[in-house]
């Protein structure tokens, strides 16, 4: 019985010790009423003359499925909180190294476009981490894309809520705002538990094999 109940916290240590995968409401945008995808809020910038700013919807090459457009509307963005499976919104002070995934392309190519995928600190209205994408290339074609974000979470306050923003970096087209309009779908989310914590497992788990060794003697 002892063995057994020693496997099992072993065997928690290496899950809890593994990345863990965020959950991400809606990542292909498939639910909700055009321009309008749920879970996600979406904000126009300062154009005004393509509204909506950020839309979801069937279009041309990308296929059958909806995916999200942001056109160059002077810094349109779309955000949505993120949420632990077992815990409810992540707090900021969790985690300080994130992989964002997505499917990335443009919906019309009459520049490139840039785009901006960062974790912000919605509590404080402060970005921690971010990195530029330019696509280019054939218009409604696909590009699978990741990137690696890391930031001071101990530098952050326990109790403050972390979101992905991804937003269009292109200045304000006017009317012509629908030439640069970068197109995502498929956001996936993983986060991996600050070094600290992997410390303290680690040496939780050499006094649970310790103790083990102790009883099987």
């Amino acid at each position: 019985m002892k063995k057994t109940l020693i496997m099992s916290v072993l065997a928690g240590l290496a899950v809890a010790a593994s990345a863990d995968t965020v959950t991400v409401l809606n990542a292909d945008f498939e639910l909700g009423a055009n321009p309008v995808a749920d879970s996600w809020t979406r904000v126009d910038g300062a154009g005004v003359n393509s509204s909506p700013s950020c839309y979801a919807e069937t279009v041309g090459g990308f296929g059958t499925g909806r995916n999200m457009h942001l056109k160059s509307d002077g810094g349109n963005y779309i955000q949505q909180l993120l949420v632990l499976s077992d815990a409810g919104v992540m707090d900021a002070t969790t985690y300080n190294d994130f992989t964002i995934g997505m499917d990335y392309g443009q919906r019309q190519n009459g520049s490139d476009s840039n785009i901006r995928i960062a974790l912000w600190n919605t509590t404080t209205g402060i970005e921690l981490a971010g990195a530029d994408q330019v696509i280019t290339g054939a218009i409604e074609t696909w590009i699978l894309g990741s990137w690696n974000l890391t930031y001071n979470s101990s530098a952050q306050t326990f109790g403050d809520a972390i979101a992905l923003r991804i937003t269009n970096l292109d200045p304000d087209l006017g009317g012509d705002a629908w030439r640069n309009t970068a197109s995502i779908d498929n956001v996936t989310v993983t986060a991996i538990p600050e070094p600290a914590t992997m410390g303290l497992l680690a040496a939780f788990g050499g006094s649970i094999l310790f103790i083990r060794r102790k009883l099987m003697m």
